[in-house]
């Protein structure tokens, strides 16, 4: 119950507190996290101490799992929310509060990772991607207010009971194979607060599983563009 609370407490602080809404901003000019289908990162760059420099490696050389983590030092949680329009376009919000109401995506993401910058042929910074393993949870909602709070999966759980918003509510473990793991894995269900409950217990048995579990895939989760419309060729890099 302690790692449930503990969960709980991450994933409403991600977003901070923020209490007014701001324009939404097309994904192609959007340079904040944005978290992506999750994609095998075939390569690693460790350093090489007979050489003196860093060299790249294929994941699946490195078959000790702790050798794995320890390629992966940070662990984060973080969230995105994006608007769809009617034509499907996604925008994201720079705040967690719905400007109107609408379809949103909620994805909250806890990760093991590393950061890996891109460059391009100018060696000009064009972004970074991480890397890691982790655990998802995706919310798509429809909201019948404006303004509401979307930060994390509580704040939407009490806007549901509230009849604010509908939708459904789903949990992806990423990298992580296990079949404990796979049996931990909640289905996809509407949220209420027994679904969303059930996704933090989850989530909490599943984040032991990071340090126990020796089969880790290290996967492309997101990336974070330094300049507009880069994602491409972020993405490209990091999985060649």
């Amino acid at each position: 119950m302690r790692q449930v609370y503990c969960l709980v407490c991450i994933l409403s602080a991600l977003s901070g507190c923020a209490s007014v809404s701001v324009a939404p901003i097309a994904s192609e000019s959007y340079l904040g996290y944005q978290p992506i289908d999750p994609v095998p990162a075939p390569k690693v760059k460790v350093y090489d101490n007979a050489k003196n420099a860093e060299k790249e490696i294929f994941w699946e050389s490195i078959k000790n799992g702790d050798a794995k983590r320890a390629l992966l030092p940070i662990q984060s949680a973080q969230v995105a929310v994006t608007k769809t329009d009617i034509s499907g376009k996604a925008t994201y919000l720079t705040a967690a509060v719905s400007g109107e109401a609408g379809s949103y995506k909620v994805v909250m993401d806890y990760m093991k990772y590393r950061v890996e910058d891109v460059y391009d042929v100018n060696h000009v910074l064009v972004g970074s991607g991480r890397v890691g393993v982790g655990l998802r949870i995706n919310a798509e909602v429809v909201t019948t207010k404006s303004n509401l709070d979307l930060s994390g999966i509580m704040a939407i759980g009490v806007n549901a009971s509230e009849g604010n918003l509908r939708g459904g509510i789903s949990v992806d473990v990423i990298g992580i194979d296990s079949k404990d793991v796979t049996n931990l894995i909640p289905l996809t269900a509407s949220i209420d607060q027994s679904s969303i409950q059930a996704a933090l217990q989850a989530l909490a048995s599943i984040k032991t599983k990071l340090w126990e579990t020796t089969t880790i895939t290290p996967h492309l989760v997101a990336i974070l563009p330094a300049q507009p419309s880069k994602q491409r060729e972020i993405k490209m890099q990091l999985i060649r």
